[in-house]
């Protein structure tokens, strides 16, 4: 992953241009033909999921390969404080698993891991890095133009919930465009501030799990999902998105002097 790099000769406006060709061919491929097969397939709809978030991280990775050349940071230091953190989620993921049935525990766990890689591959990885090395090759780097790309990048990965309206009420996807607008600003400043993809692709699988583990296993028991009034359920979107945001911020106070991601990023761009 390391040694993938944009080629010496990209220029911001080509850079722009591949990102948007790889932004057109992933969702031609992924919603036009990948999405369209699965749903006619006789896959079971966790294991359509599975299959499905398993095709994207190698489509990712191809195009990525092919189109934009953007390096994937994966690369991370263990401190005392990830450690913590680490001990910490995994008590809080025991008190999830012994809330669901451990019948529904591996089938849930491998659907929202590769959901979290393909995903943070996808819009933190190529998008996010993208939309920096352009604001690094077209002017300074400052606080706000950080932020600026962080926002930039977060509504890409919100509007990509739009397709579930094609499974879903209107509502419910309403309420996934604000917690997920929320949820990709945290996951930048993550990324920008730790300069490695496994510690996004780590929290997001700590974001997804529970709500996903315990509505597979509700569902799958009652028939249906339990309905929660539109207008709370904003609220309560709003209500998440907004700790996110504030979280991200706390992240991020020095964001324009300390944040790995930029200074590697730089690293590579003076090297060429």
């Amino acid at each position: 992953m390391e040694k993938l790099a944009l080629k010496k000769t990209t220029k911001p406006k080509k850079l722009a241009i591949l990102l948007i060709e790889f932004i057109i061919i992933e969702k031609i491929i992924e919603n036009g033909m990948l999405v369209p097969v699965l749903i006619k397939s006789p896959l079971s709809e966790i294991t359509s999921n599975i299959v499905y978030k398993g095709i994207e991280i190698v489509l990712v990775l191809g195009l990525n390969y092919f189109l934009t050349r953007q390096v994937i940071h994966l690369k991370f230091k263990i401190t005392i404080k990830q450690v913590v953190f680490f001990i910490l989620s995994l008590g809080y993921l025991t008190i999830i698993i012994k809330s669901g049935s451990p019948k529904y525990f591996f089938e849930t766990f491998v659907w929202v891991a590769l959901t979290a890689i393909s995903e943070e591959l996808l819009f933190r990885g190529v998008i996010l890095g993208s939309l920096i090395d352009l604001m690094i090759k077209w002017t300074t780097s400052s606080r706000l133009k950080i932020w600026g790309t962080v926002i930039l990048a977060s509504l890409v990965f919100s509007l990509e919930h739009l397709t579930n309206l094609m499974n879903q009420t209107l509502p419910v996807t309403i309420c996934q465009l604000i917690q997920t607008l929320g949820m990709g600003v945290l996951l930048a400043a993550v990324y920008i501030r730790t300069g490695s993809l496994v510690d996004a692709i780590y929290l997001h699988f700590l974001i997804d799990f529970p709500a996903l583990y315990i509505s597979q296993f509700t569902t799958l028991q009652s028939g249906a999902a339990s309905q929660v009034s539109p207008k709370l359920s904003v609220i309560g979107s709003i209500v998440i998105a907004v700790i996110y945001i504030l979280i991200a911020i706390a992240l991020t106070k020095s964001f324009s002097q300390q944040n790995r991601l930029i200074s590697l990023k730089r690293q590579i761009l003076n090297h060429k």
